[in-house]
This record gives C-alpha cells, structure tokens and sequence, in this order.
C-alpha cells in the first residue's frame, strides 16, 4: 500500500529521489543532524535505494525547508 502510494506520486509529479550530500547542501545541516531530527519525527524520512544508499524524496525536502521558513 505504502509503495503504491509513493510510485503514484512519483510517476505524477515527475519526483526525484536525491541523496544525502545534496540534501546536506540544500539545508546546512550535517548528516549526523539529519539523522537526528529524523529519529525524532522532525524530518522527513529517508528511502533506502541500494545496500549502502540512502535517498529523500526532493518535494520532502522543500516542503521541510518552507516549513521552517514560514516558522520563522
């Protein structure tokens, strides 16, 4: 059910999964933060693409950003 949902937002919304260097630039956080904030439920959740290779879903992120702008 999970998968379903993700492969249809992916296909519709032409989504980018992104790893975690560019996610590390996008928000000046380390990537031991992020993972931080994550365990806390206070980020968006990673996706494990490969045995050594984790990706996040590109809208996440920006929504995540936006997010702490308009907190601001």
């Amino acid at each position: 059910m999970l998968l379903m949902r993700y492969r249809r937002r992916i296909m519709q919304n032409n989504e980018k999964l992104i790893p975690q260097k560019q996610v590390v630039d996008m928000t000046s956080l380390s990537g031991t933060t992020i993972w931080r904030l994550e365990k806390a439920g206070k980020f968006p959740e990673r996706h494990k693409i490969g045995p050594n290779r984790v990706a996040w879903l590109h809208s996440d992120i920006l929504r995540w950003i936006a997010e702490k702008v308009e907190a601001q």
